[in-house]
């Protein structure tokens, strides 16, 4: 018991690439592993880890643009400054919902990033 409460105690996430491993992220890199032996490949940490990234910034960016539309008050007037003011906050909930789920930090992300801002600039 008591080795039990030292290790949560002082246990820290594994993180990688400045992003904590979830379930959902580790599931990711199994199945990658899972599939390139599958298929006579030899698994690597750096390939299984870019298809979790890559898995996890397209949902990032799919909830983020979800986000903008639910955020969006549609019964705003249809004055210039009012739909920019609402436009406005609704890109300021989407960017924060993907900075919440977005995963790691180099180019992938960067590129889903980009992919959204130009969506909302669509907007």
């Amino acid at each position: 018991r008591r080795f039990t409460n030292q290790v949560f105690e002082s246990a820290r996430p594994k993180e990688v690439g400045g992003s904590v491993v979830t379930g959902a992220a580790l599931s990711g890199m199994l199945q990658s592993y899972v599939n390139a032996i599958n298929s006579g490949a030899v698994p690597t940490i750096a390939t299984a880890w870019q298809n979790v990234v890559e898995s996890e910034c397209s949902k990032a960016s799919e909830a983020a643009l979800a986000a903008y539309v639910e955020a969006f008050d549609m019964t705003t007037s249809a004055d210039e400054e009012a739909l920019q003011a609402a436009h406005r906050k609704a890109v300021a909930v989407a960017q924060r919902v993907f900075e919440e789920l977005a995963f790691g930090d180099g180019p992938a992300r960067q590129a889903y990033e980009r992919r959204v801002q130009e969506k909302l600039a669509e907007r």
